[in-house]
């Protein structure tokens, strides 16, 4: 179990690195490997930390593509 000291904080993406996923969302929901790690490379953070897309709402992707639109 890990305790305080050892938990990471939660990363909230600034409003380009959302961008970046909302667009690389776009192309594909489901990116393998190496676009994941080229993600990352772009996003400047660690590859697991690009799972935030997978954590939306259906409703907030559908807010995210209506404002990638306008």
């Amino acid at each position: 179990m890990m305790g305080l000291a050892q938990r990471r904080s939660r990363w909230a993406p600034t409003d380009m690195q959302r961008m970046i996923l909302e667009a690389s969302y776009k192309v594909s929901a489901f990116p393998d490997l190496e676009a994941r790690v080229h993600l990352a490379h772009q996003l400047r953070v660690e590859v697991r930390q690009r799972t935030y897309l997978q954590q939306l709402k259906p409703s907030q992707m559908l807010k995210a593509a209506d404002y990638l639109q306008a």
